[in-house]
């Protein structure tokens, strides 16, 4: 499993699924951006495409990685960097 933090100026949430790795969450990243009209919808057009589920938000958890829809930007965060 794996978790997934979305970042926007109008959305924060965090996504639980199926463990992918960088290269194919863009390409989830990419489709789902083509869909999806306004960014507070993203998360839930997200979960639907890629079998994923949204939990409660909270800056305390940390994810695998970030989507960030503003800069259309997949990245590991600074904070699991070794």
């Amino acid at each position: 499993m794996m978790m997934i933090e979305i970042d926007g100026f109008y959305v924060k949430a965090l996504l639980i699924g199926k463990k992918y790795t960088k290269r194919k969450l863009k390409e989830m990243f990419r489709q789902a951006k083509k869909h999806s009209i306004y960014d507070r919808d993203f998360p839930s057009l997200f979960c639907r495409l890629n079998n994923f589920d949204v939990i409660p938000y909270s800056k305390e958890i940390e994810g695998d990685f970030v989507l960030d829809i503003d800069t259309e930007r997949v990245y590991i965060p600074s904070y699991l960097k070794f």
